[in-house]
Protein backbone atom coordinates (compact mmCIF):
# COMPACT_ATOMS: atom_id res chain seq x y z
CA UNK A 1 0.00 0.00 0.00
CA UNK A 2 1.39 3.38 -1.05
CA UNK A 3 1.64 6.06 1.65
CA UNK A 4 -0.26 9.26 0.85
CA UNK A 5 1.62 12.54 1.21
CA UNK A 6 -0.32 15.06 3.30
CA UNK A 7 0.33 17.77 0.71
CA UNK A 8 -0.36 15.75 -2.45
CA UNK A 9 -3.73 17.12 -3.53
CA UNK A 10 -4.03 14.83 -6.56
CA UNK A 11 -4.57 11.88 -4.22
CA UNK A 12 -7.17 13.82 -2.24
CA UNK A 13 -9.04 14.82 -5.39
CA UNK A 14 -9.29 11.17 -6.40
CA UNK A 15 -10.79 10.25 -3.03
CA UNK A 16 -13.16 13.18 -2.46
CA UNK A 17 -15.89 14.53 -4.69
CA UNK A 18 -14.92 18.21 -4.75
CA UNK A 19 -18.09 19.19 -6.62
CA UNK A 20 -20.39 18.22 -3.73
CA UNK A 21 -22.20 21.23 -2.30
CA UNK A 22 -22.37 21.94 1.43
CA UNK A 23 -25.44 23.15 3.24
CA UNK A 24 -24.31 26.33 5.01
CA UNK A 25 -26.27 28.51 7.44
CA UNK A 26 -26.09 32.20 6.56
CA UNK A 27 -26.31 34.01 9.90
CA UNK A 28 -26.04 37.53 11.21
CA UNK A 29 -23.73 38.43 14.10
CA UNK A 30 -25.56 40.30 16.87
CA UNK A 31 -22.90 40.26 19.58
CA UNK A 32 -21.15 38.07 22.11
CA UNK A 33 -21.47 37.59 25.84
CA UNK A 34 -19.89 35.61 28.67
CA UNK A 35 -22.46 33.29 30.26
CA UNK A 36 -22.48 29.95 32.07
CA UNK A 37 -23.76 26.76 30.47
CA UNK A 38 -26.61 26.82 33.00
CA UNK A 39 -27.77 30.22 31.73
CA UNK A 40 -27.46 29.03 28.13
CA UNK A 41 -29.83 26.07 28.77
CA UNK A 42 -32.07 27.73 31.38
CA UNK A 43 -35.83 28.17 30.96
CA UNK A 44 -36.60 25.49 28.37
CA UNK A 45 -38.60 22.28 28.79
CA UNK A 46 -37.72 20.15 25.75
CA UNK A 47 -34.37 19.44 24.09
CA UNK A 48 -33.31 17.67 20.88
CA UNK A 49 -29.57 17.11 20.47
CA UNK A 50 -27.13 15.87 17.86
CA UNK A 51 -23.68 15.36 19.40
CA UNK A 52 -20.59 13.49 18.30
CA UNK A 53 -19.50 12.52 21.80
CA UNK A 54 -20.56 13.20 25.38
CA UNK A 55 -19.81 12.79 29.05
CA UNK A 56 -22.43 11.00 31.13
CA UNK A 57 -22.12 13.22 34.23
CA UNK A 58 -22.52 16.47 32.29
CA UNK A 59 -25.27 14.92 30.18
CA UNK A 60 -27.26 14.17 33.35
CA UNK A 61 -26.73 17.70 34.66
CA UNK A 62 -28.20 19.10 31.45
CA UNK A 63 -31.03 16.52 31.30
CA UNK A 64 -32.16 17.43 34.82
CA UNK A 65 -33.31 20.79 33.42
CA UNK A 66 -35.65 19.26 30.82
CA UNK A 67 -38.92 17.34 30.99
CA UNK A 68 -38.22 15.62 27.67
CA UNK A 69 -35.11 15.10 25.56
CA UNK A 70 -33.94 13.19 22.50
CA UNK A 71 -30.24 12.72 21.80
CA UNK A 72 -28.62 11.40 18.64
CA UNK A 73 -25.00 10.32 19.05
CA UNK A 74 -23.17 10.85 15.77
CA UNK A 75 -20.72 7.99 16.15
CA UNK A 76 -21.12 4.77 18.07
CA UNK A 77 -17.36 4.37 18.51
CA UNK A 78 -16.84 7.43 20.73
CA UNK A 79 -19.64 6.91 23.24
CA UNK A 80 -18.94 7.22 26.95
CA UNK A 81 -18.56 3.65 28.28
CA UNK A 82 -21.61 3.97 30.57
CA UNK A 83 -23.79 5.32 27.76
CA UNK A 84 -22.63 2.54 25.46
CA UNK A 85 -23.57 -0.01 28.14
CA UNK A 86 -27.03 1.53 28.51
CA UNK A 87 -27.49 1.34 24.76
CA UNK A 88 -26.31 -2.26 24.58
CA UNK A 89 -28.30 -3.71 27.46
CA UNK A 90 -31.93 -3.50 28.51
CA UNK A 91 -32.55 -0.70 31.03
CA UNK A 92 -33.92 -3.02 33.77
CA UNK A 93 -30.79 -5.16 33.62
CA UNK A 94 -28.60 -2.06 33.95
CA UNK A 95 -30.34 -1.17 37.19
CA UNK A 96 -29.66 -4.62 38.59
CA UNK A 97 -26.02 -4.74 37.45
CA UNK A 98 -24.79 -1.16 37.56
CA UNK A 99 -23.77 0.83 40.55
CA UNK A 100 -23.18 3.90 38.41
CA UNK A 101 -25.67 6.50 39.62
CA UNK A 102 -25.38 8.47 36.39
CA UNK A 103 -26.30 5.42 34.29
CA UNK A 104 -29.24 4.65 36.56
CA UNK A 105 -30.55 8.24 36.24
CA UNK A 106 -30.51 7.91 32.45
CA UNK A 107 -32.28 4.53 32.64
CA UNK A 108 -35.03 6.02 34.82
CA UNK A 109 -35.56 8.89 32.35
CA UNK A 110 -35.79 6.35 29.52
CA UNK A 111 -38.26 4.18 31.45
CA UNK A 112 -40.47 7.21 32.13
CA UNK A 113 -40.25 8.12 28.40
CA UNK A 114 -38.59 11.44 29.28
CA UNK A 115 -35.50 10.54 27.24
CA UNK A 116 -34.93 8.83 23.91
CA UNK A 117 -31.44 7.91 22.77
CA UNK A 118 -30.38 7.25 19.20
CA UNK A 119 -27.06 6.32 17.67
CA UNK A 120 -26.00 6.83 14.08
CA UNK A 121 -24.97 3.57 12.48
CA UNK A 122 -24.74 4.39 8.77
CA UNK A 123 -23.34 7.92 8.70
CA UNK A 124 -20.89 9.64 11.02
CA UNK A 125 -22.15 13.02 12.14
CA UNK A 126 -19.80 15.56 13.67
CA UNK A 127 -22.64 18.05 14.21
CA UNK A 128 -23.27 19.64 17.57
CA UNK A 129 -26.82 20.98 17.66
CA UNK A 130 -29.06 21.61 20.68
CA UNK A 131 -32.68 22.58 19.86
CA UNK A 132 -34.50 23.88 22.95
CA UNK A 133 -38.18 24.70 23.30
CA UNK A 134 -40.22 26.12 26.18
CA UNK A 135 -43.92 25.56 26.87
CA UNK A 136 -44.56 29.26 26.24
CA UNK A 137 -43.24 28.90 22.66
CA UNK A 138 -39.75 30.35 23.12
CA UNK A 139 -37.03 28.53 21.19
CA UNK A 140 -33.25 28.43 21.18
CA UNK A 141 -30.69 26.64 19.02
CA UNK A 142 -27.15 26.17 20.32
CA UNK A 143 -24.56 25.08 17.80
CA UNK A 144 -20.83 25.26 17.13
CA UNK A 145 -17.97 22.98 18.08
CA UNK A 146 -19.16 21.97 21.59
CA UNK A 147 -20.11 18.34 22.21
CA UNK A 148 -22.43 17.47 25.11
CA UNK A 149 -19.61 17.36 27.65
CA UNK A 150 -18.18 19.26 30.60
CA UNK A 151 -14.94 19.84 28.69
CA UNK A 152 -16.92 21.68 26.04
CA UNK A 153 -19.34 23.70 28.18
CA UNK A 154 -17.31 24.37 31.34
CA UNK A 155 -14.42 26.23 29.76
CA UNK A 156 -11.93 23.36 29.99
CA UNK A 157 -11.14 23.56 26.28
CA UNK A 158 -11.65 26.19 23.59
CA UNK A 159 -14.99 25.98 21.81
CA UNK A 160 -17.01 28.00 19.38
CA UNK A 161 -20.58 28.28 20.67
CA UNK A 162 -23.36 30.17 18.91
CA UNK A 163 -27.01 30.43 19.84
CA UNK A 164 -30.12 31.59 18.03
CA UNK A 165 -33.28 32.71 19.82
CA UNK A 166 -35.10 32.55 16.52
CA UNK A 167 -38.11 30.46 15.46
CA UNK A 168 -36.85 30.11 11.86
CA UNK A 169 -33.51 28.75 13.09
CA UNK A 170 -35.30 26.35 15.45
CA UNK A 171 -37.58 25.05 12.69
CA UNK A 172 -34.66 24.59 10.27
CA UNK A 173 -32.42 22.78 12.77
CA UNK A 174 -35.33 20.66 14.04
CA UNK A 175 -36.06 19.54 10.48
CA UNK A 176 -32.40 18.51 10.16
CA UNK A 177 -32.69 16.66 13.48
CA UNK A 178 -35.86 14.82 12.41
CA UNK A 179 -34.40 13.93 8.99
CA UNK A 180 -31.26 12.55 10.62
CA UNK A 181 -33.26 10.62 13.22
CA UNK A 182 -35.40 9.00 10.51
CA UNK A 183 -32.61 8.36 8.02
CA UNK A 184 -29.74 6.87 9.94
CA UNK A 185 -30.17 6.28 13.63
CA UNK A 186 -31.53 3.53 15.84
CA UNK A 187 -33.89 4.24 18.70
CA UNK A 188 -32.09 2.68 21.64
CA UNK A 189 -35.20 2.86 23.85
CA UNK A 190 -36.87 0.23 21.66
Amino acid sequence: MEQMNLFDMTDVEMIFDTSKKLQVVHAEFIGSENITWQTLFEGYDEMHVITFSSGIHFMNQVLERFGYAEIIFGCEGVLDESIATIMAVEAKLIEELAHNREAIKICHKMQKDELRLYVSRNVKSHEKVFCLKARDGRTRVITGSANMSASAFCGIQRESITYYDDVKAYEWYMSKFEDFKEACSDNVNE
